[in-house]
């Protein structure tokens, strides 16, 4: 793992696609999202979601992530090194060299051969993809190949379908939902599907996907990209009706506990008979939201309150189609609750959001110190080397985001409006912990002693008892560095 730089910023605020359980639709990755080490990939590693350097906002929950995600190493056989250029990249895939990371897989395990072989065959290739955040210092990007192959993996049947994370070919939308992408996402490090569709070639019998570093972005020397929730779905088009899409998956593990079950079923050659659907939650009938559109059906359905940390639950739909005589299908899935802490509060005695303070400056009766050595002399809340951020001060989250731009150090806060996933108060997600104003002490790229320390004026609390301070940060850990607060 490699040196980062320190980033200390704090706030105080108090205010599958997965074909899963039918023959005729079959998601064939094996742990696709990353979340049981070493099982189903040649190499990876695992870092958890709120370990990231960097990572945009998240991956939606409506997409069960887990709390893991894959990330590549330059350490990794043919991680990189045969990947310089794209003349590399070709002679790679034309002679079927190993990858970093692959996994070869049956495509007969979700349509048959002769359905393949009459053309019938249908694929839906998809993950996401981010990269380290730094488009100076770190330029690498993920890159994800699917190909095809007869059996034994001898002979390439069609063409490769690519996942370049420089370009947005195959991009669909960003981890918040929006859907314009440039044509140019080389120094783009979000989170970002890719989708691709299309018809499974003739003679095929094996598909491999392979993940690796794109050789159309730079290279620091120890690509830090990452991948999750790699999907391959396939199906007969002559298939009745099919279960298309389940979340959480089954087998799942670190399911958020306000997961909202999803289940997707498609119309194939027959349509869904939406009037049929039951659907069981634990083994106990539930009435889930149903919705059709055009040819998918989605099933919802919000389970009460948080599912408790760490327990195990099952849920059941059984549906039928409009075929004569009606296919009536059962489909089943088990997952377990991610581990989470919810805090409950009562309303506050003192409630310090910053947003009646002045930017440039501390709220009435609080006092700042500092052991942190000059490096830009002046002050300037639009760089974060000057002296505005020797010691703490409050600024809006709009200046934040204009320091993001900056081409020193704005890289590096990028991931300060995020919140790490499964952190619940009173009940309710914690999504958001910058609204308008904030306090914060900066050190990215500031030479030499980064010491800061804020003191808040004092508090009457004459008369009261048990009483909690409650300390909402988005301070993010690194190698060389500490946040903490005393009371």
């Amino acid at each position: 793992m490699k040196s980062k730089r320190s980033n200390l910023g704090l706030s105080i605020l108090a205010g599958g696609l997965s074909f899963v359980g039918a023959a005729s639709a079959v998601d064939l990755i094996v742990n696709g999202s990353f979340e049981k080490p070493t099982n189903g990939w040649k190499y990876f590693e695992t870092y958890k979601y709120t370990d990231a350097f960097y990572t945009g906002p998240a991956v939606p929950a409506s997409e069960g992530p887990g709390l893991l995600y894959g990330w590549r190493h330059a350490s990794a056989y043919y991680a990189w090194t045969n990947f310089v250029t794209p003349t590399n990249l070709a002679d790679h895939l034309q002679f079927n060299l190993p990858f970093a990371n692959s996994q070869t897989v049956s495509l007969t395990n979700g349509v048959t051969s002769a359905g393949i072989d009459a053309g019938r065959g249908r694929y839906t290739f998809s993950s996401w993809l981010a990269s380290y955040g730094n488009p100076i210092v770190n330029p690498e990007q993920p890159f994800v190949v699917l190909q095809f192959f007869d059996d034994p993996v001898a002979v390439q049947v069609g063409g490769n379908v690519i996942f370049d994370r420089t370009t947005s070919d195959f991009a669909v939308n960003y981890a918040d939902g929006t859907t314009n992408i440039p044509a140019d996402l080389s120094a783009d490090h979000n989170w970002v599907k890719y989708v691709a569709t299309g018809n499974v070639p003739v003679g095929a019998r094996k598909a491999k996907v392979s993940l690796t570093r794109s050789p159309n972005a730079g290279l620091s020397g120890t690509p830090d990209t990452y991948t999750d929730l790699v999907k391959l779905n396939v199906f007969d088009a002559n298939d009745p009706a099919a279960l298309e899409s389940a979340i959480p998956a089954d087998g799942q593990i670190n399911v958020s506990p306000a997961i909202v079950l999803t289940i997707g079923l498609r119309d194939i050659a027959t349509q869904v008979n939406t009037n049929s659907i039951q659907l069981t939650f634990d083994n106990s009938p539930v009435a889930p939201s149903i919705q059709k559109l055009d040819t998918l059906t989605t099933v919802q359905y919000d389970p009460p309150g948080l599912l408790p940390a760490f327990s195990a639950h099952t849920y059941k739909i059984v549906w039928s189609d409009n075929g004569s005589p009606p296919a009536t299908k059962t489909n089943q899935f088990a997952f377990t609750v991610a581990p989470y802490l919810n805090i409950t509060l009562p309303n506050p005695l003192f409630l310090e959001t910053f947003d009646s303070v002045a930017e440039g400056s501390l709220p009435s009766g609080w006092s700042v110190a500092s052991a942190t050595d000059q490096d830009v002399p002046g002050f300037d809340l639009n760089n974060f080397e000057s002296d505005s951020y020797t010691n703490w001060v409050v600024i809006s989250r709009s200046t934040l985001s204009n320091l993001f731009a900056l081409p020193t150090g704005g890289a590096d806060y990028i991931g300060t409006t995020n919140v790490a996933p499964n952190q619940f108060i009173n009940g309710a997600a914690v999504t958001n912990l910058i609204n308008n104003n904030f306090i914060l002490a900066a050190s990215t790229d500031r030479l030499g002693n980064q010491v800061q320390y804020l003191f808040t004026g004092d508090y009457n609390l004459n008369g009261k008892n048990n009483i909690y301070l409650s300390f909402h940060n988005i301070y993010t850990q690194n190698q060389d560095s500490i946040g903490s607060v005393e009371y």
